[in-house]
C-alpha cells in the first residue's frame, strides 16, 4: 500500500511521518511504503534540521529518508499514485479534496480530524513532540490497516 502524506511546507510533519512510517513498515516486513508532499511546498527545500536531530535522536543514525528529502508541492500524479492520502490537518484535508474531488475517499487526516501541530520555528522539544505525535498515529493507522 503506497500513502502519501501532505502538510503544508513539506519540510517537517509529513516528511517524518513517511520515515515514520518507511521504518515501522521495514521494521514489520509490512507491505506499506509512504511518500510526502506539500500543499504550498518551495520545490526541492530541504528537510529543516530540527526534524533530522528529533529523529536521529529518537532512532539513532541518519535517518536517511530525511537527509534526501526536498520538498515537493503535491500533484495529481501523487494523489493518484497512493492508496491512501494523510493529512495532517482537517484544513488541508478540505484543501485536498478541493483540489481533488475524484480521490476523496481516499483522503483523509492522519488522526481521524485532529490536527497534528506544525513544529515549524518552535525549536527543537516541538519537533521531539510533533514526532511522538506522528509514531503513535501511524502505529494507530498501520494496526487498522496491516
Amino acid at each position: 500500500m503506497k500513502v502519501l502524506f501532505v502538510c503544508t511546507g513539506n519540510t517537517c510533519r509529513s516528511p517524518m511521518a513517511a520515515a515514520v512510517l518507511n521504518r515501522l513498515a521495514a521494521e514489520g516486513d509490512l507491505p506499506h511504503r509512504a511518500a510526502s508532499a506539500g500543499l504550498a511546498a518551495f520545490e526541492g527545500a530541504p528537510a529543516t534540521d530540527e526534524s533530522l536531530a528529533a529523529l536521529r535522536e529518537r532512532y539513532g543514525g541518519e535517518p536517511a529518508d530525511l537527509a534526501s528529502h526536498r520538498a515537493h508541492r503535491v500533484d495529481r500524479a501523487d494523489v493518484d499514485a497512493a492508496d491512501a492520502v494523510l493529512a495532517m490537518t482537517e484544513a488541508h484535508r478540505r484543501e485536498l479534496v478541493r483540489r481533488f474531488p475524484e480521490a476523496a475517499a481516499k483522503i483523509a487526516t492522519l488522526k481521524g480530524g485532529e490536527d497534528v501541530a506544525d513544529p515549524y520555528g518552535c525549536g527543537g522539544e516541538a519537533y521531539d513532540e510533533t514526532l511522538a505525535t506522528l509514531e503513535a498515529a501511524v502505529r494507530d493507522w498501520l494496526a487498522e490497516h496491516p
